[in-house]
C-alpha cells in the first residue's frame, strides 16, 4: 500500500471530499480501528478476518477512487482557474 504526503491544500480537499463522498463509510473503520486499539481482548477473530478480507479491500479501492478523482481537479484547478493566484487575482499580461 502506497501512503501519501498531505499536499498544500489538503484540509479543503478533505473537506470537499466528505462533502462528495459522503457515500464512503468511514465511521465504521475508524470504530474497528478503536476496537482494536482499546478493546482488542474482546474481537471476534471470525469477525476481524472477515472484515480484513473482504471488506477493507472494497473500502481500499473506493478510497483510492475517491483519491485519484479528487487529485486530478486539484492537478487541474491551477489551470484551469486564473484567479486562485496568490494575491487572488487574475495575473496580468503585463510580464
Amino acid at each position: 500500500m502506497e501512503l501519501h504526503r498531505p499536499r498544500r491544500g489538503s484540509v479543503a480537499t478533505l473537506q470537499r471530499g466528505q462533502e462528495r463522498f459522503a457515500d464512503i463509510p468511514r465511521q465504521q473503520p475508524a470504530r474497528l480501528r478503536n476496537r482494536i486499539v482499546h478493546g482488542y481482548w474482546s474481537i471476534d477473530l471470525e469477525i476481524l478476518h472477515t472484515t480484513a478480507t473482504e471488506q477493507l479491500p472494497a473500502f481500499a479501492s473506493e478510497l483510492r477512487n475517491a483519491l485519484d478523482s479528487l487529485t486530478a481537479e486539484t492537478e487541474e484547478a491551477p489551470a484551469s482557474h486564473a484567479p486562485d493566484s496568490p494575491s487572488g487575482h487574475a495575473p496580468s499580461s503585463d510580464t
